[in-house]
C-alpha cells in the first residue's frame, strides 16, 4: 500500500436524518475529512491514509452528543486502483443541462453536445456524477468566460477547470491540496489538449492573485474559514462560484459574504446539495 490510499469511515446512525448528517459532516470536516456521501444508514466520509487518525473521531467530541447517541463506526482502506476499469463498469458518460458531456476515453462522444470533456478518473474525486460537481458545471455553463483568468479551487479531476479553458478562457489556474489530483488534472487537461497551470497546495497558495472568475466546490467550514481570502483573489465586479455544502446550508454561506460586499447573484439544488453563485460589489 502506499501513503496516498484513502480512507473511508462509515458512520451510522440511529434513524439517520438530514439534519444528523449536517452536523456530523461538519465536525468530521473539521478534523480533516474532505469528501461525504449519503447512505441509507448514515454517512461515508474520506479522508486520506495519511492524514486518518481513528482517536481523531472519538476526541472531536462528535461521540458525545446525545443526537448520536448508539452510533457506529467502521472504516476501510481503499488502495488505489485502476479507476478507468471501475469507471467503465459502473458508470454511463454524463450529460449535464443538456450541453456538456463528461465521458471516459472508451465512450464515444455524444451527439449533440456544446461541450466535450474526457476524464480519466484515477483517484480523485470529481467525475460530475457526483452532485456537487454536476452543479458546479452547470453554474459555470451559465457564465462567460471569454477571455477571463479563472481560478479552479479544489480541482479533483480538473472537469471545471477544463471547461473553462474550453469556453475560451485566456488562462485557467486548477489547485488541489492532493498530489494525485493534480497529476490527474494535469493528466487530463493533455488528453483534452488544454493549458491549465496546476498547483499542490490549499486556499491559501492563491493569496494575493486575482481572477476574473473563482470557482470553489470544497466543504462548507472550509469555504467559510476562507472566505476572506477567496473573495480578495476577485477582481471588481467578478463572480465566486461555491459548492461542497448542502441546501440548508446556504444561509451559513451567505452570512460569511456579507461583510466582504458579495451579493448571491443565484443559487440551484440537486437532491440536498447546492451551488450558488456571488458578484464582488
Amino acid at each position: 500500500m502506499t501513503d496516498t490510499d484513502w480512507i473511508e469511515l462509515n458512520m451510522i446512525i440511529p434513524e439517520p436524518d438530514d439534519e444528523k448528517r449536517d452536523v456530523a459532516v461538519a465536525i468530521l470536516a473539521d478534523i480533516g475529512f474532505e469528501s461525504f456521501s449519503n447512505t441509507g444508514t448514515g454517512i461515508s466520509a474520506y479522508i486520506s491514509r495519511v492524514a486518518f487518525a481513528p482517536e481523531a473521531v472519538t476526541e472531536s467530541g462528535l461521540t458525545d452528543l446525545p443526537v448520536f447517541k448508539g452510533c457506529s463506526f467502521t472504516h476501510r482502506i481503499i488502495e488505489r486502483i485502476n479507476w478507468n476499469q471501475e469507471w467503465e463498469k459502473n458508470f454511463d458518460p454524463l450529460i449535464i443541462a443538456g450541453r456538456c458531456s463528461v465521458r471516459a476515453p472508451f465512450h464515444p462522444k455524444p451527439d449533440g453536445v456544446e461541450f466535450d470533456i474526457i476524464i480519466e478518473p484515477k483517484m480523485s474525486f470529481g467525475t460530475g456524477h457526483n452532485q456537487t460537481t454536476a452543479l458546479m458545471t452547470e453554474l459555470l455553463l451559465k457564465f462567460d468566460v471569454s477571455g477571463k483568468r479563472v481560478l479552479d479551487m479544489g480541482c479533483g479531476t480538473g472537469i471545471l477547470a477544463i471547461l473553462a479553458s474550453i469556453k475560451g478562457a485566456r488562462e485557467v489556474m486548477a489547485v488541489d491540496i492532493d498530489e494525485w489530483a493534480c497529476t490527474n488534472t494535469v493528466e487530463n487537461a493533455l488528453v483534452n489538449k488544454r493549458i491549465i497551470t496546476v498547483r499542490k497546495g490549499d486556499v491559501a497558495s492563491v493569496k494575493g492573485e486575482k481572477f476574473d472568475l473563482v470557482l470553489a466546490n470544497i466543504t462548507r467550514n472550509i469555504l467559510i474559514e476562507n472566505m476572506e481570502i477567496l473573495n480578495s483573489c476577485l477582481n471588481q465586479g467578478t463572480y465566486l462560484l461555491l459548492s461542497g455544502f448542502y441546501k440548508q446550508d446556504i444561509h451559513n454561506i451567505i452570512a460569511s459574504t456579507l461583510p466582504l460586499s458579495l451579493a448571491l447573484d443565484a443559487e440551484i439544488y440537486k437532491d440536498d446539495w447546492c451551488a450558488a453563485a456571488f458578484k464582488k460589489a
